[in-house]
């Protein structure tokens, strides 16, 4: 289950039993699920999208109601929902920083929340796959996308890096809280991505780039698929001891 709001995102198709990762699908805004529905055509049934406000606890769960009656119960969960709010400190306006929390923060705990919730009792209702050292195959993931601006700090962002400084915290307590769900092994990570080419950064002159990637050791934006390649590996049976972490994905920066 892979969530987004608003600008496109890179899906790793490795999520969906492609081989070949270097095969990636851009789908567009959560608010228009075309883009995932051209997926589904192309590709069978194998996704099934659902416009959901994830800062909503009851949208969420009817969203997750309508997966498992329609498509299947969730059992690797991607949270990529998120929105910017551009402000220093001082001119912080309380309802926008709210509006920033509630997306990324508290929407991502909401899906947290009903993920845990809704893996079924009967382990017949879970799907099966490799065994990556589980014993019967069976697994589940969460990875939530956070930032380096959380430890690198970025002017103006402040709202936004507390957001996601929460889900750091947030994230780190899930994988103590539940090493297994129901007897199925839980893994739960963070991955923090750098300076990486998509809509967000779009609207960043050179100078603004340049100033950011000063201390990022391999002098580059990266690219989406380099973020998407560490967030399919966290959702594989090999992850299985890979729990609590939160990975870097930033060229090095310092």
């Amino acid at each position: 289950m892979h969530t987004m709001f608003k600008s496109p995102v890179y899906v790793p198709w490795p999520l969906f039993g492609e081989q070949d990762s270097r095969k990636w699908r851009k789908l567009g805004s959560s608010e228009e699920v075309a883009g995932a529905e051209q997926v589904r055509k192309e590709r069978g049934s194998r996704i099934y999208a659902v416009v959901t406000d994830v800062s909503q606890e009851s949208q969420v769960q009817a969203c997750f109601d309508e997966l498992k009656k329609n498509f299947a119960t969730p059992t690797v969960l991607v949270n990529c929902a998120g929105i910017v709010y551009e402000a220093l400190a001082v001119k912080n306006e309380m309802q926008k920083m709210e509006q920033v929390l509630s997306t990324n923060y508290f929407g991502a705990a909401n899906m947290c929340k009903e993920f845990l919730r809704s893996i079924p009792v009967s382990s017949s209702k879970i799907r099966t796959g490799e065994t990556g050292g589980l014993e019967d195959g069976r697994f589940l993931r969460i990875v939530n996308i956070s930032s380096f601006i959380v430890t690198q700090g970025t002017r103006g962002l402040s709202a936004y890096a507390a957001s996601k400084g929460a889900i750091n915290g947030y994230t780190r307590t899930i994988a103590m809280e539940y090493p297994t769900v129901r007897g199925i092994p839980l893994t739960a990570n963070v991955v923090s991505p750098g300076v990486i080419r998509t809509d967000m950064t779009a609207h960043l002159n050179q100078a603004q780039i340049d100033a950011l990637l000063q201390s990022c050791a391999v002098k580059r934006m990266g690219e989406p698929e380099e973020v998407a390649n560490v967030i399919a590996f966290l959702c594989t049976p090999q992850a299985s001891y890979i729990t609590g972490q939160n990975i870097n994905v930033t060229g090095g920066m310092v």
